[in-house]
């Protein structure tokens, strides 16, 4: 897990017993993927809940104050978070909402937490969307504040090509 999920003793041991409550009678196979998957969903739940624990409405409201807030958390809980929020906008709304929501804001540094634990395809679907999205190749810092802002004209305009080929992704 690297640096993406630092755990305490107290942690994994907790893991562990939670583990150990759902492994009735040592079964492997499906019921061992199934443990995997509870101790990882855990796991990311917890750095999550870290990672948002200093987001007030105040400070979301300040786009530029709620950025630097992500961005200056420790590797693994701006990871967690970027990625989380990524996941949850795309599979609720896709990639339109995600830029749409003034989450693209978070784009560039989620592609490169993404990058990071080695998510290809995702990474992949992030940068063409990115490519497309920031078709004139503004600056990271300008397209940020766009993002944040809503003013990304083919984003907010509704432009049907463009969302047509993030649906497509």
């Amino acid at each position: 897990m690297g640096d993406c999920a630092k755990l305490t003793q107290a942690d994994a041991c907790r893991y562990a017993d939670e583990a150990r409550l759902l492994d009735r009678g040592g079964h492997y196979g499906y019921y061992h993927y199934s443990l995997i998957d509870y101790i990882m969903k855990s796991i990311i739940q917890d750095l999550y809940k870290k990672a948002v624990v200093g987001l007030t409405e105040e400070l979301l409201d300040n786009t530029n104050d709620w950025y630097l807030y992500i961005e200056g958390l420790p590797a693994n809980l701006r990871s967690v978070y970027c990625v989380a929020v990524f996941h949850s906008q795309v599979m609720n709304g896709g990639l339109h909402q995600y830029f749409f929501n003034s989450h693209g804001q978070f784009a560039y540094l989620t592609l490169d937490c993404l990058k990071t634990i080695n998510a290809h395809q995702s990474v992949n679907i992030l940068r063409n969307a990115l490519e497309k999205v920031n078709i004139d190749n503004l600056p990271i810092d300008v397209f940020r504040r766009k993002a944040a802002e809503r003013k990304l004209g083919r984003i907010v305009d509704f432009d049907l090509e463009l969302g047509d080929y993030l649906d497509a992704l």
